[in-house]
């Protein structure tokens, strides 16, 4: 009787560790945008002062 509830929650942990790693994988893709947009800041801040 008590297998079925350890099973319902191992059952949710993968399944928040599967969460986790997406929203890893998109905070990581969201980091690289901001890196380029940041350079690309720089690169129009320093054709400004051309």
């Amino acid at each position: 009787m008590i297998e079925r509830p350890i099973k319902n929650l191992e059952d949710k942990v993968k399944c928040q560790e599967v969460k986790i790693k997406n929203l890893t994988v998109v905070k990581n893709i969201l980091i690289e945008d901001c890196h380029k947009y940041q350079q690309e800041i720089k690169r129009l801040k320093e054709e400004l002062k051309c």
